[in-house]
């Protein structure tokens, strides 16, 4: 049946039994479906332990051998046969055609990675919904206050005296809805924010709760409780109190300054200590001899929040009351990061094509031109670096250098029309011709910084000070360099149109007499 195919392909669609696009089309969607399923199983979280994932390096690896050993067996079988140098008939359309196969089989088999996370923060997302999902959060971070935690306001601040010196004086208390209260109040208690939260939102939603504990509110209070407990019970999650005990042991209306540290977890220190309720020596205050304090952002322990037991000459602080919600909030973060800031977004899909279409030009340059010749070329690219390098280290200013680069790509191009317009014979345009197809998507970059540079000169942009280069003085450079990720999407089109247009030259210059 193979035989059968393949004998079909290349009498009826030559150009793709030439480019072997339809079985390696299967057989690296076989493998991105294979990278799917990996990174939906690392994306798993598991709500009641770290979640660092140590196969991402792993897979990271793998998926960069497999790209590289995939590319060196269809650059075999693409390479032996060449219509070009059999001088096989070809029109303008079919080698632009045979440019979007090359392109196609790059993008999939460098897309092991991007599929890979992908999948990961699509295994994230499909917890919950969005809405469900911020519902979720705010009730968390309403929640928090009552947790143990920063405070929001600090014990210095920043006044001006009578001489009009600025100096820092230290202060016990701060004003909340026209009244004083104490620093270690609740009412100054910091809270837990997702990224899915918008912050004046999730302002106003801390300050709702606080003016609820003012106006001694419990029923209000209570129910945050409750649905935080909901929501822990919902990934299985043991706390040593109850909710009512939870409220309980902090709430002290009105100054909401006698309570009870509730931990997010066991330990107090930064690191989680399995062994917790093992059978070791629980140290006391009269057996103690000389120990040292273990490390914590805690500078004072009040024992009726606090236990402690010695571990190696080491005394290590827990909390007596806790509830277990530490490693559901980072993974909450997880989440939350996978909606707003996932990693597969537009700017890292147009840096990805940018990267696909370099493989691509590089694949297809071989292909139409000489093994000799491309060689030469990259020796070429590398010492135009080199040299190009030594001169920008002579601190030129920022148009020079980037004049000198676009100037040169359009050397190469220049001279490659030029010797297409001539017809007699190729000289060095083949080597121009490689160079040109490598670096053509860099020349609209450099033309579009170029622009902005010289935009900055005429309209004395480096003459000011920093405070005034915004917007209101400068609208069109702050627009273009805002649009700069935009524009990289755009590049994109022109480099198709690019090639579009020196696939249908190609066909002329082949026809063109060797030197």
């Amino acid at each position: 049946m193979f035989q059968k195919i393949n004998s079909y392909l290349l009498l009826k669609h030559p150009l793709a039994w030439n480019t072997k696009i339809f079985p390696f089309l299967f057989i690296l969607l076989f493998f991105n479906l294979i990278f799917f399923g990996l990174g939906y199983q690392d994306g798993a979280l598991d709500f009641n332990r770290d979640n660092y994932n140590y196969q991402e390096s792993v897979v990271i690896i793998f998926s960069i051998l497999l790209s590289i050993l995939v590319f060196i067996s269809w650059a075999l079988m693409y390479f032996k046969n060449n219509a070009f140098k059999s001088f096989y008939p070809k029109s303008g359309v079919s080698i632009f055609k045979e440019w979007l196969f090359i392109l196609v089989i790059c993008t999939l088999n460098l897309s092991y990675i991007p599929t890979y996370f992908f999948a990961q923060e699509k295994r994230a997302r499909d917890y919950f919904t969005e809405s469900e999902f911020k519902s979720r959060c705010e009730i968390i971070t309403q929640a928090s206050i009552f947790l143990d935690g920063s405070f929001q306001e600090g014990y210095y601040i920043t006044i001006q005296d009578g001489e009009g010196k600025w100096k820092q004086v230290r202060r016990d208390s701060f004003d909340f809805e026209n009244r004083k209260y104490a620093l270690e109040s609740l009412i100054n208690k910091g809270y837990t924010s997702f990224s899915i939260q918008d912050d004046k939102l999730d302002s106003l939603s801390i300050v709702k709760v606080k003016k609820w504990m003012i106006a001694n509110q419990k029923d209000s209070i209570k129910q945050i409780m409750n649905q935080f407990f909901k929501i822990l019970d919902s990934h299985n999650l043991e706390s040593n109190i109850s909710s009512d005990e939870w409220f309980q042991k902090v709430y002290d209306f009105p100054e909401f300054t006698n309570y009870y540290k509730i931990g997010k977890r066991i330990s107090a220190e930064d690191y989680y200590i399995e062994d917790y309720y093992d059978e070791e020596v629980i140290a006391d205050s009269t057996a103690m001899e000389a120990v040292v304090e273990s490390t914590s952002s805690h500078t004072e322990y009040d024992p009726k929040s606090f236990d402690f037991k010695v571990k190696n000459g080491v005394k290590n602080y827990y909390y007596k009351y806790y509830v277990n919600s530490k490693h559901m909030e980072d993974a909450y973060d997880t989440i939350s990061r996978a909606w707003t800031s996932p990693t597969i977004d537009f700017q890292y899909l147009t840096l990805f094509f940018h990267i696909v279409f370099g493989f691509s030009f590089l694949f297809f340059s071989f292909r139409v031109t000489s093994g000799r010749s491309w060689l030469i070329s990259l020796l070429t690219t590398i010492s135009l670096g080199i040299l190009l390098g030594a001169l920008f280290s002579l601190r030129l200013e920022q148009i020079t250098r980037l004049s000198s680069m676009a100037g040169i790509i359009l050397l190469f191009l220049l001279y490659y029309f030029a010797i297409l317009r001539n017809k007699k014979t190729k000289r060095i345009s083949t080597i121009s011709l490689n160079l040109g197809i490598w670096h053509f998507q860099f020349l609209p970059i450099l033309v579009y910084y170029l622009i902005i540079e010289i935009m900055k000169l005429t309209q004395n942009y480096y003459n000011v000070s920093y405070e005034m280069r915004n917007a209101t003085h400068f609208p069109e450079i702050e627009f273009l360099e805002s649009f700069i990720g935009n524009f990289l999407g755009i590049n994109l089109i022109l480099s198709l149109i690019f090639m579009f247009i020196l696939s249908k030259s190609i066909r002329k210059w082949r026809g063109i007499a060797e030197s």
